[in-house]
């Protein structure tokens, strides 16, 4: 449908007032979220033990969206889920910061989860 502008004047007294309105269909944006970048990257080596994680957003995502549960961060070594906490750092960037040190030597696979939604509503 195209956009369609209905006006309308009355006379209020001693004013006249015009009323306008635009009816147009709205369609949703449906693009998903993707992970752009990610800091460390993919397979780096020599990463200190206690660093975060930031991954970068292809677009701002919806601030309440973000907890500790959006990001799961795992040890090969211990097989085990390292524990810590993800906010928003920036509009499209989540910060996953670790509540202890990783293990040297250990690799950490990190997952964001479908609750992480964009401005729009869509998940990953």
């Amino acid at each position: 449908m195209t956009p369609e502008v209905v006006s309308r004047t009355t006379n209020c007294g001693s004013l006249e007032v015009t009323l306008v309105t635009l009816r147009a269909n709205v369609i949703p944006e449906r693009k998903p979220p993707t992970v752009i970048t990610s800091y460390p990257v993919h397979e780096a080596a020599g990463v200190l033990i206690g660093s975060s994680v930031d991954l970068t957003l292809s677009e701002p995502a919806d601030p309440t969206s973000i907890t500790s549960h959006s990001v799961v961060a795992r040890s090969r070594k211990l097989h085990a889920d390292v524990l810590g906490t993800a906010r928003l750092s920036t509009q499209a960037r989540i910060s996953f910061i670790p509540l202890q040190r990783y293990l040297p030597y250990d690799t950490i696979d990190i997952k964001l989860l479908g609750t992480v939604l964009d401005r729009s509503g869509n998940s990953l």
